[in-house]
């Protein structure tokens, strides 16, 4: 069994006019950043939220994981390999094979590799609620069985009969995802939302109330904003508005202290369901659990009171309990998130309020210094911001080998051939790696990993990327 294809919403093309930050890859990109000063505070919201909570952390897990297996994948198939991978995944797997041993070499690369994969990419669109098919009709049963795959050790058989569950799934035909219903202006819609409409309507809220009245706008950004407004009492609102979304500013981020994962899945309580992980379900039932109890709150000062209440309430783990343990977490590559949780142990709200960003001296300003993400500007080109040490030029290195590799990969696994050019246009190639032209980086790092070499591609179909 391996779940259907679908795009991983953190994967887009460089080329976009609008702007977006990609935190699959740490790129932030400004398209519409002249002509709408709001989309770049929009956008820096996701960056707060997705450094500092242990949500974002969990994304950057499953992503990397996947970029393994792609790359231990393409160095285990000899000779030349049919794209895209994953179509030609599930014909291979269809087709009767005369050869028992090419069968069993097949079967053993598909759940090495590929099944895990595609179960990976499966659990980040359940979380964030992306509204598709095969997200719709997905059950808690399910996807309580993948999630036990994604959090398994990597390189560990994969057999889905053999996985033990890791939740207590009490209703295993349920739906994963919450649904909400959205009157338009011709009718009324339902969709499954999760991590992807919590983080919309927070970065929708910074933008400024007025905003979140634009009839224009799509409801991915403004149906949770409306349904705390709900919750409030629409004969309460005119009074409680700063209530309602300081409340809707603390429950999303509530949302996003999920227990799950390899890392932050040792904090889940042993009698937890699947909907005390989900990021949807959580806010649900943390706007229930302010709203009964009218908990509201106006002030970001009491939103760890808040929290712990809610937690408690809940039978959830405290969110102090997730940044301790990721603010103990001493390995390189995750510095970034460790020293959000440590600045959040101090000031628990401290991304959560902009204005932390631009005060000279502040440890988020700080915080930024150190972690910018390479950052795509249509007046400038694709700018590099990384602090100004003695590693500067290496670390930039590393970041446009790393975003080569992996838009190489997806685009082998989902598109086709992947084709020149891949890195952002206007990229200041030569002074990052040394290399005038993308034809001569690629060469290089082809040189260095024949695996990569894009003439092992071949396509029936001639598609490229």
């Amino acid at each position: 069994m391996i779940p259907a294809p679908m795009e991983n919403p953190f994967r887009r093309s460089h080329g976009t006019d609008r702007s977006e930050y990609r935190p699959s890859d740490h790129v932030l990109v400004l398209g519409a950043g002249r002509e709408n000063p709001h989309a770049t505070l929009h956008e820096f919201v996701h960056i707060l939220e997705h450094c500092s909570t242990p949500y974002g952390f969990l994304l950057d897990e499953l992503n990397f994981r996947q970029n393994l297996l792609i790359q231990e994948f393409l160095k285990a198939v000899d000779g030349p390999i049919t794209v895209p991978i994953y179509n030609w995944a599930v014909t291979e797997r269809k087709r009767v094979s005369s050869s028992a041993t090419a069968t069993e070499i097949f079967e053993n690369l598909f759940k090495r590799f590929l099944q895990p994969w595609s179960i990976c990419l499966h659990i980040v669109n359940a979380f964030e609620g992306k509204d598709n098919k095969y997200i719709r009709t997905s059950t808690i049963g399910e996807d309580a069985t993948f999630l036990a795959v994604c959090e398994a050790v990597p390189g560990t058989a994969t057999d889905l009969d053999a996985v033990d569950d890791v939740l207590v799934v009490e209703l295993m035909e349920e739906l994963s995802c919450p649904s909400i219903s959205w009157v338009g202006d011709a009718r009324t819609t339902s969709f499954p939302y999760g991590a992807h409409h919590i983080s919309e309507g927070l970065a929708q809220l910074h933008e400024g109330l007025e905003r979140c009245f634009d009839s224009q706008r799509e409801h991915e950004y403004l149906a949770l904003p409306f349904k705390v407004i709900d919750f409030v009492g629409k004969n309460r609102f005119a009074h409680m508005q700063k209530h309602a979304f300081v409340t809707y500013q603390v429950i999303a981020d509530l949302a996003r202290f999920t227990p799950a994962g390899m890392y932050y899945g040792r904090l889940r309580p042993q009698n937890s369901t699947w909907k005390d992980i989900h990021p949807g379900y959580r806010f649900e039932l943390a706007l229930e659990t302010v709203a009964q109890s009218d908990a509201w709150v106006d002030d970001l000062n009491d939103a760890e009171s808040l929290a712990q209440f809610v937690c408690e309430e809940r039978g959830w783990t405290q969110p102090r309990e997730f940044l301790e343990l990721g603010a103990s977490n001493e390995h390189l590559t995750v510095r970034r998130h460790r020293d959000a949780c440590r600045i959040r142990l101090d000031d628990f709200m401290a991304f959560g309020q902009i204005k932390h960003a631009t005060e000279k001296g502040s440890a988020v300003a700080a915080f930024f210094s150190d972690h910018m993400p390479m950052t795509l500007h249509p007046d400038y080109g694709t700018v590099c911001c990384f602090p100004e040490t003695e590693h500067e030029p290496i670390i930039a290195a590393e970041h446009v080998r790393n975003l080569f590799i992996s838009d190489t990969c997806w685009c082998a696994m989902m598109n086709g051939i992947p084709s020149l050019p891949i890195l952002p246009a206007g990229l200041l190639l030569e002074e990052y790696t040394g290399k005038k032209t993308e034809v001569e980086f690629a060469e290089h790092l082809e040189s260095e990993h024949p695996w990569l070499r894009r003439d092992r591609f071949v396509t029936l179909e001639g598609d490229s990327c």
